[in-house]
């Protein structure tokens, strides 16, 4: 009987941490996936909103140089809240894939207008993007 008991508690302890145990294929902490479709990149050098776009890249997967696309694949999600600079360069990212499902992604800094987006990015990265495309 002890043992019974024993087996029964090392499996419900193997059980709860297999459930809490982190699940790297979460895609929503990926920006970019393999349903992704195209994307829309815009870079502000700050100022005012709409007046202050110092460039604004589409592209779709199949436009994609392999430099670009290894760049999406290894933007990673920060984890922080995004504030808002009030003067600062700042980069948004809408990710839309085949179910014309679009997702978005913002430079920290960049939570000025309470857009509805996904996450926060690193500025640099999203410059860098912009080279590529």
């Amino acid at each position: 009987m002890k043992t019974d008991l024993q087996t029964l508690c090392i499996l419900l302890l193997s059980v709860s941490l297999i459930s809490c145990s982190d699940d790297s294929s979460d895609s929503s902490a990926t920006v970019w996936t393999e349903q992704s479709e195209s994307l829309t990149l815009i870079i502000s050098n700050g100022f005012e909103p709409g007046e202050s776009e110092s460039g604004k890249w589409t592209a779709s997967r199949d436009t994609l140089t392999s430099e670009a696309l290894s760049k999406l694949k290894a933007l990673e999600v920060l984890d922080l809240t995004p504030s808002c600079y009030q003067d600062g360069a700042t980069g948004r990212l809408s990710i839309t894939d085949g179910d014309g499902l679009t997702r978005t992604f913002i430079s920290e800094g960049a939570n000025c207008n309470d857009i509805n987006f996904e996450g926060a990015v690193e500025y640099t990265e999203l410059t860098e993007l912009s080279d590529s495309l």
